[in-house]
Formats: C-alpha cells, structure tokens, sequence
C-alpha cells in the first residue's frame, strides 16, 4: 500500500556551520511533531552530518596526537642533549 508523503531538503547557506544547523533542525522537530496531528509521520531520512562529525572527530584527535608527539620529541632530544628545554 502506497501512502502520500513529502521531502523536506535542507541546504546549507555558503559560510552557514552544516552540523550546528542539523543540531538545531533535530532539536527543532519535537515542537513539530507536538503540533501536527499524530497520524502524521516525521523521520529523518538522510543525515550527511554523520561523515562529517567522525572527520572532525579525526582531524582533532590527529592534531592532539601530533602535538603529543612533537612534545615527547623536544623532550626526548632536550634529554638527551642534557639541555633544558626552554631557556628563558
């Protein structure tokens, strides 16, 4: 059985923050829902913000591991050297 529904597409605006706009449209559609009638059916088909969350997800856990590692170096090479790492 075939039943009537409607697509709702959101774009993001040039410049707009794409996961920051989806966290408000999700908190948004409880509202929505309590005011339309409840054989009225809201889903959320399709989410893009899920790749995008896990690559900013990986891009900080890159960069606090570089910076991690750039530190052990500089200690490592300051111990070795016998040097104290910062001079003032």
């Amino acid at each position: 059985m075939a039943s009537a529904g409607v697509f709702l597409v959101v774009y993001k605006q040039p410049g707009a923050n794409v996961i920051e706009t989806v966290d408000k449209i999700k908190s948004l559609l409880p509202r929505l829902v309590a005011a339309i009638p409840a054989a009225i059916k809201i889903e959320v088909i399709s989410d893009r913000t899920l790749t995008i969350r896990a690559a900013v997800d990986d891009v900080q856990f890159t960069l606090l591991l570089t910076i991690a590692l750039v530190v052990m170096v500089i200690s490592f090479s300051c111990a070795v050297s016998g040097q104290p790492s910062f001079q003032p």
